[in-house]
């Protein structure tokens, strides 16, 4: 059960990281930093796979 509790504490983790990554693209967008606005993007997106990655991983492992 702990392995569970890991898992869905990783993903809230990678979540909360992916938020906060979407809002800085966004501001460095509205700023007129393009590059950085992308890769930033790309970093939130790929958070996003992570948490939802860990997320399958707590289901697999609760039942």
């Amino acid at each position: 059960m702990r392995q569970v509790e890991n898992f869905l504490s990783l993903a809230k983790t990678q979540r909360r990281f992916a938020h906060q990554y979407r809002r800085w693209a966004l501001e460095d967008e509205a700023a007129g930093k393009a590059d950085r606005s992308r890769k930033y993007r790309a970093e939130s997106q790929r958070l996003w796979e992570a948490a939802k990655f860990y997320l399958a991983r707590a289901r697999m492992f609760q039942h």
